[in-house]
């Protein structure tokens, strides 16, 4: 009996693990960052055990998409930002698969892809921080982008 009741604890244990997918929750909803003449926008949708981004700029009246996302977890139960990036690498995917995720931030990176190699996203407070960094042509590049939720 001692040895059944062991055997459910282990298995509750277990059961309760959260999956990387949950640890992103976060993410979800409308990011904005404001500029004089445009704005850049993320908008982030959990669908199922996946998470569904576009990322696009507007100007005027006039918005363009510049990227689309897909957040899946691999076999290895690693989270994976698929990326297509408009006009560029044929449109085709380039994926970054996690290299670090904490209670409010995950680290993508692809040490093989030309630039960026490494894409982070923390959650503070009320704003989406993306750090965006690697290296090109034997510098160390990096750019921020502070979004604000608006949905």
């Amino acid at each position: 009996m001692k040895y059944f009741a062991v055997l459910i604890l282990v298995f509750m244990l277990f059961s309760c693990e959260q999956k990387n997918i949950d640890k992103i929750d976060w993410l979800e909803g409308t990011w904005t960052e404001k500029f004089d003449d445009h704005k850049v926008t993320e908008r982030w949708e959990r669908k199922g055990n996946k998470y569904i981004g576009v990322s696009y700029y507007s100007q005027n009246r006039d918005s363009t998409i510049q990227e689309t996302v897909e957040i899946v977890e691999n076999k290895s139960n690693k989270l994976c930002f698929n990326v297509k990036v408009s006009d560029q690498n044929n449109g085709e995917k380039i994926t970054f698969c996690q290299k670090e995720i904490t209670k409010n931030s995950i680290v993508f990176s692809n040490p093989e892809h030309d630039f960026p190699q490494n894409i982070k996203y923390s959650k503070v407070k009320d704003s989406l921080i993306v750090n965006v960094s690697g290296i090109r042509d034997g510098e160390n590049l990096e750019f921020r982008i502070a979004y604000i939720k608006v949905k």
